[in-house]
């Protein structure tokens, strides 16, 4: 068996922060700990898409920056085609970074006001070594490849559109020819009908490259519509893992004249949120039941202890307190992190 594409093992990323004396209002010795992320692992195979959800604070950005080499790994590791990326310096880092491109959720705030269209996809190439002597038919090459013609590559980011800006920062992350893109909420400051487009355009460009995605969003319809297999966080730490299918019935029904093959969440949280999903006919009658979520998310400075969805879940009993759970195995490819499965799948 070939290795993944993507690997992460075990990660955990904390953050230090300041704390002060609630009585004395003075800095206190010991910093405060945030475990933004706690013992997360994935794997990205060629050309596929896995989609991270949760609701903000679940660690799906910072998986994303630790991905990057953009904040620092208290432990674990991730591999990148079978090399370890937190080991890697220099320029063998260097080179593995060119492998991962990442479009953030703001495309205005993702480019330089002050450089023209041209100059920002080009500035990859640059920092990389690539294409020395074809960089401005490279960056009009992509720019093609995003649906804009060369007009736009001596403009500058105020004079585009959100979807136009954003289509470029697709162009600029083609730009190093990676083999992983990180979609951070890419379209979610995008009106609906752009965001289709930029939907259609990511799909296209997965299937005439290979690429494979990281797609990190909030909207489960456009995660149920981009991923392969889906990823539920919360609190940090991974909630259940599963085929795209085998979480939405209603996906699998369209493929299959067997609707028992797709057995749904098997963890309360995924319910839940399954549950939020608005129907695609507004008009027509909802058999669903809406699974609404008592209290708020717990700080992440203190987080429950055992499992740290217990404090909102529907079916908690005292042993969830005790242990954070293993995971539990529901079908092949299909985890879930409770001790209570059978009763999760009930809901």
């Amino acid at each position: 068996m070939t290795a993944p594409l993507l690997e992460v093992r075990d990660l955990e990323v904390v953050f230090r922060v300041p704390g002060e004396s609630a009585t004395l209002r003075r800095p206190i010795p010991k910093p405060l700990e945030v475990r933004a992320v706690a013992g997360v692992s994935l794997q990205l195979e060629r050309g596929q898409t896995l989609g991270l959800v949760g609701e903000s604070g679940s660690g799906k950005s910072t998986i994303a920056q630790a991905i990057m080499r953009l904040v620092d790994i208290e432990s674990g590791s991730i591999h990148l085609d079978g090399i370890d990326l937190t080991a890697a310096r220099g320029a063998s880092l260097r080179e593995l970074r060119r492998r991962i491109a990442m479009v953030h959720q703001d495309p205005f705030a993702s480019l330089n006001p002050r450089r023209t269209i041209a100059e920002s996809i080009r500035e990859p190439m640059e920092v990389h070594g690539l294409r020395r002597g074809s960089r401005r038919e490279r960056v009009l090459e992509l720019l093609e490849m995003v649906g804009l013609d060369a007009r736009f590559a001596d403009r500058y980011p105020r004079q585009l559109s959100g979807g136009q800006r954003q289509r470029v920062c697709i162009a600029r992350a083609l730009a190093s020819d990676p083999e992983i893109v990180i979609l951070d909420e890419a379209t979610a400051s995008l009106d609906v009908s752009v965001q289709a487009q930029i939907l259609n355009l990511l799909q296209r460009l997965q299937r005439e490259h290979g690429l494979a995605y990281l797609f990190i969003a909030h909207d489960l319809a456009v995660v149920e519509h981009m991923s392969d297999r889906v990823m539920v966080l919360y609190l940090g730490r991974a909630m259940e893992v599963a085929d795209r299918d085998a979480l939405f019935v209603e996906a699998a029904a369209e493929h299959s004249t067997d609707v028992a093959l797709a057995p749904g969440a098997a963890h309360p949280y995924t319910a839940a949120l399954l549950s939020a999903i608005p129907p695609s006919d507004p008009l027509a009658t909802d058999s669903r039941q809406r699974m609404v979520l008592s209290g708020d998310v717990p700080s992440p400075l203190s987080p429950p202890s055992g499992c740290v969805f217990r404090t909102r879940c529907p079916i908690a009993i005292e042993a969830c307190a005790e242990t954070v759970p293993p995971p539990v195995t529901v079908a092949p490819g299909h985890e879930s992190w409770c001790i209570r499965v059978d009763e999760a799948r009930r809901l």
